[in-house]
């Protein structure tokens, strides 16, 4: 067997569980959503402004310290050096944390003075005092994930923050439906109790099925300026994923109202299951490239890099053509007020489609350590984006900000692909790409006319018109010859893999 078909069968062995992993935690996410969202986009709307406070603080104190483990560890591992992986991860834990307790001190005492000021709302400050005290906990969280990819254990992950943490997010949540009467105090209160419990679970699984950090001795002392001089450019690559998610919603809160925030919430998550493809082939590809840069094995690391990208993108085009078709009817489970969304979704999902189906590119200049351009284009595209809808929300709302963002995705995607070919002559486009476009249009296309006469009317209509989509474009891709010898290998991998659990 070829270097190749081993990479992309590690890829693929672990991407299969991250994509189970990660579909079960949309759908339980979705779950968690649609029980919030069906107590009124108001309750809807300020739970969605406390989340991406949360999210915005948790990445702040990071401080990109996340990425440099993901880095590092396979980096140490393909060198068999325990004592600096034990290193990165503790160094990583104690300065992220010592960061959240003093940013969470610190706002504590303002968090009403913002709520009131600056959303002119007073529940929100009740959310955010008690969200505040979490921030430390999704710090641990988010390093401990990526020390699962670092080792290429990311079933753990999926145990972790796809399972535990939103199955038990729902559990309570329905508690508070029905047997709590402040439903702002219930609501934030589910969310700390499942921070608490995924965070608990997390470190077992590390001490006793990944790493051990406290059966492993430190010999030597690990280069911490490194791990800062490699994270502090990341930082603003971290948050810039942020600005796209929840900058918009803060910038709606602050120009509309709660309730706009969280029929705007309907479209933003549901336009971020395309997310979910990149996210479990991502988690295997940056350690795999990784190891072979480490290797200087530079053709088997071009070959996987344009590989990766096609699976990528042929998989998302479905969700894509999916959001385009039905958005009106995916939006209804929601509720009846947040089918207004779905042009929102619609123009959102263009924006994601480009970037998540490239965002390897980004990827390339985190392996090769070129940190500074990593920030220098997401500081750009952060200042249009907030700039966009500064301009844009006053006058246009919910599509004024989806335009934002989808501008701005749009703008950060090219550059870093215009970039990525100037400086490692890597184009992310296969030829195959073509045939696999091409078989989206016409399924697309035909979809199109039939939902002209026929349009189904929830969500169980749907199910059937979905399977019929994704059965014309798999024939179409077929008949293109969309597929090579390397995707036949990997289909048979994760065909091997399904039977395996059956």
């Amino acid at each position: 067997m070829s270097d190749v078909d081993d990479s992309l069968k590690t890829i693929a062995k672990g991407g299969i569980i991250l994509l189970a992993g990660a579909s079960l935690s949309k759908v339980l996410g979705y779950i968690y959503r649609v029980i919030v969202a069906n107590m009124g986009s108001e309750y809807y709307g300020l739970i969605s402004l406390g989340l991406a406070f949360l999210g915005i603080l948790t990445t702040i104190s990071l401080l990109g310290l996340n990425n440099a483990v993901l880095r590092y560890i396979p980096f140490f591992r393909g060198k068999e050096d325990s004592s600096r992986i034990k290193g990165t991860i503790l160094f990583t834990l104690k300065t992220s944390v010592l960061i959240s307790i003093f940013l969470s001190v610190i706002l504590f005492f303002f968090l009403d003075d913002i709520a009131l000021n600056f959303f002119h709302n007073t529940d929100l400050g009740v959310i955010l005092k008690i969200l505040v005290f979490v921030i430390p906990l999704c710090v641990i969280n988010n390093i401990l994930f990526m020390v699962f990819k670092g080792f290429e254990k990311v079933k753990y992950e999926v145990y972790t923050k796809n399972i535990l943490e939103n199955a038990a997010k729902i559990i309570f949540t329905l508690l508070v439906v029905f047997f709590f009467t402040d439903k702002i105090i219930g609501l934030s209160l589910a969310i700390v109790v499942s921070t608490i419990l995924t965070t608990l679970f997390g470190f077992y699984l590390m001490e006793k099925k990944v790493f051990s950090i406290i059966k492993t001795k430190i010999q030597a002392q690990y280069l911490n300026k490194e791990l800062f001089i490699y994270s502090l450019p990341l930082l603003l690559t971290s948050v810039f994923p942020l600005i796209f998610n929840w900058f918009d919603s803060i910038m709606l809160g602050y120009f509309k109202d709660v309730s706009t925030v969280g029929i705007y919430n309907a479209a933003m998550p549901t336009a971020q299951l395309l997310y979910i493809v990149p996210y479990s082939l991502s988690g295997l590809f940056i350690p795999v490239l990784t190891k072979l840069y480490s290797q200087n094995k530079q053709f088997l690391f071009n070959k996987i890099y344009q590989i990766v990208n096609k699976w990528i993108l042929l998989i998302n085009l479905i969700i894509f053509g999916l959001f385009i078709l039905f958005s009106k009817t995916i939006l209804s489970v929601f509720g009846a007020e947040y089918v207004q969304a779905s042009m929102v979704l619609v123009i959102l999902s263009i924006g994601f489609i480009f970037n998540y189906s490239l965002i390897n590119s980004t990827h390339l200049f985190m392996i090769n350590k070129k940190g500074k351009i990593i920030l220098i284009n997401s500081l750009i595209v952060s200042i249009l984006n907030i700039a966009l809808n500064i301009l844009l929300i006053p006058s246009h709302g919910m599509l004024g900000a989806a335009i934002a963002t989808t501008i701005s995705q749009i703008l950060l995607r090219v550059l870093f692909i215009v970039e990525s070919y100037i400086l490692f002559t890597l184009n992310p486009f296969n030829i195959k790409n073509i045939n696999v476009i091409s078989s989206f249009v016409v399924a697309t296309g035909a979809f199109y006319f039939i939902t002209k006469v026929i349009y189904p009317k929830n969500i169980y209509y749907l199910i059937p018109y979905a399977m019929a989509f994704v059965l014309l474009y798999s024939i179409l891709l077929f008949l293109t010859r969309s597929f090579e010898k390397e995707d036949w290998m990997v289909l048979n991998t994760i065909k091997e893999k399904i039977k395996a659990k059956v």
